[in-house]
This record gives C-alpha cells, sequence and structure tokens, in this order.
C-alpha cells in the first residue's frame, strides 16, 4: 500500500471519528463542531478522549429531581408516627419519585431531539425569515413555519415539564418544613393537608405533561 493510500485511509477513518465525535459530544454547535475537527487529523489521540471525557452536565431538572426524591424522603421520615403519618404514606411518596423519575426521563429524550440537527429553535426562525425576505414560494414558507412552529412546539413541552419538576421541589421542601413545625409545635394537620393536595396536584400536572409530550411526539 502506497503512503497516498494511507493517507487517504487515515482521513477516512479520521472522517468517520469527527462524525461520531459530533453526534456525541454535549455542548454548542460551534463547540461540537471545533471538537470534530480536531478529530480528523487527530483521530488517534482526540476520539478517545472527546468520547470518554465529554460528560454531560448535570441538568437544572435532573438537580430539582434529586431534590425532591431527598425531600420527600426527609418529609416521610417526619411524618412517619405522627397523625400526619396518613396524610403521606410512604408508598404515596414512592408514586411521587416515579412520576418525578418519568417526566425526567421524558425531558432527558426531548433535550436529545432538540439536540440534533435542525431542532434548534432560533435557527428555525431565522430560516423562516430568510425565506420571507427573499420571496420564496407559498409551498416552501409554510413548510418552514410548519417546521419552526413544531420545533417551538417540543421546546415549550421540555420546558413545561421542567417548570413542574422545579415547582414541586419547591413545595416538598416546604411541605417538610411545615411537617417538622406541626410535630413539633402541636398544630393541626390543617396546614399539612393544604400542602399535600397542592403537592398531589402538581404531580397530575406532570402526569398531563408526559401525555401531552406524547401527542406532541407522535
Amino acid at each position: 500500500m502506497s503512503l497516498l493510500d494511507l493517507t487517504l485511509l487515515y482521513l477516512i477513518v479520521g472522517v468517520g471519528c469527527a462524525a461520531v465525535v459530533y453526534a456525541r459530544t454535549h455542548g454548542t454547535r460551534l463547540r461540537r463542531a471545533g471538537s470534530a475537527a480536531v478529530a480528523v487529523p487527530l483521530w488517534p489521540l482526540w476520539a478517545p478522549l472527546a468520547l470518554i471525557d465529554d460528560v454531560a452536565p448535570r441538568s437544572r431538572a435532573t438537580d430539582r429531581a434529586a431534590r425532591v426524591e431527598e425531600e420527600l424522603a426527609r418529609s416521610v421520615e417526619a411524618a412517619r408516627g405522627s397523625p400526619f403519618e396518613v396524610l403521606l404514606p410512604a408508598d404515596a411518596a414512592a408514586r411521587i419519585q416515579s412520576e418525578v423519575r418519568a417526566t425526567l426521563s421524558r425531558v432527558a429524550e426531548l433535550d436529545a431531539v432538540l439536540a440534533q440537527p435542525g431542532f434548534d429553535l432560533i435557527a428555525a426562525e431565522r430560516r423562516v425569515s430568510e425565506l420571507t425576505e427573499s420571496g420564496a414560494s407559498k409551498r416552501a414558507l409554510q413548510t418552514a413555519v410548519l417546521h419552526r412552529n413544531n420545533v417551538a412546539r417540543i421546546q415549550a413541552l421540555r420546558d413545561r415539564s421542567v417548570r413542574g419538576i422545579e415547582e414541586l421541589a419547591e413545595l416538598v421542601g416546604a411541605l417538610r418544613s411545615q411537617l417538622v413545625l406541626a410535630r413539633y409545635a402541636g398544630s393541626s394537620p390543617e396546614g399539612v393537608g393544604g400542602i399535600v393536595a397542592e403537592m398531589w396536584a402538581r404531580v397530575e400536572g406532570l402526569g398531563e405533561a408526559l401525555e401531552a409530550q406524547e401527542e406532541g411526539t407522535h
């Protein structure tokens, strides 16, 4: 095999590695493209580092979901052995945790969709503007508008789920403090009951968001 053949083979492998690096690297498009470009000439060294070391950062939703689970566990413990235990039994907390995990999983799925080429909302809006300004055909413009609206809807579904987890995290934190206060101050369970009712309303909201996501992504 000649030197030219070896060089071509090296570059072909480098391009293949670059494509994999671009697809699996987290971050902005510029960062992904830069990492992929480096992988073409330096793929034996760069590709393993880019693929192994590039760990997705914890998202805001992940942090809030972790807080929900922690606060729920502590709230169940605070209620145990008290008149408030009936308001937050362990099986109810487990159900809430399951709902949160399902929502978090769907957020991750939507994040993966939005990270794919063509699903950047700003770029989709820019494309509509470009077609409008250039006087493109009505059909082309309608297609671009439909795509932009679809991407915007996917983004809105994702954001709605994240907000739901965040609101639930704050509410569960308030529930825990109310339980502790009620237990040691000898308060009635009315205040705790109100927070629990609101918490279940938030959990139902997460379920509704999941149903909306199912409809929006099929």
